[in-house]
């Protein structure tokens, strides 16, 4: 085994114990995978991630630079915007069903309206009575 593998083995051991010795409890929280010059460190749990790397004989971790902070704003500020747009759905949708409960609009015409649409047939039949009459005339003259 060469030198390099052994320094590597030996980080490994040593952020396992460090590991294991911050999460006793939780078995499997942290997931390490092999970079160069140390390994990164990804808390299942939270998210964040670390790079380890041996200084001085101590293994050092220190977070990598990463945007979830900026992505969870985001998510925290949709959310926000999604639960006000919900409430206004639920008022509007609780005011059509006030709206429903009041007494129905009927959809048959009233008198007037009647009055009104037979008005604009009887216009209309007459003329197109006038027109048909006028045709004939003309074609009784053509003959």
């Amino acid at each position: 085994m060469g030198g390099y593998a052994k320094i590597m083995i030996s980080m490994a051991v040593l952020c396992l114990g460090v590991i294991g010795a911050q999460a006793a409890d939780e078995p499997g929280r942290y997931s390490l995978k092999a970079i160069e010059g140390g390994f990164l460190r990804l808390d299942t749990k939270t998210g964040a991630v670390s790079t380890c790397a041996k200084q001085d004989n101590n293994i050092i971790c220190r977070a990598a630079a990463d945007d979830r902070a900026a992505l969870q704003s985001e998510i925290d500020r949709l959310q926000t915007a999604n639960d006000e747009l919900r409430a206004k759905l639920a008022k509007l949708n609780k005011q059509g069903a006030t709206k429903k409960n009041a007494k129905p609009k009927s959809e048959l015409p009233d008198d007037e309206e009647i009055d009104r649409i037979m008005g604009f047939f009887e216009k209309l039949m007459k003329r197109f009575f006038k027109f048909a009459q006028s045709m004939r005339e003309t074609l009784d003259n053509d003959i």
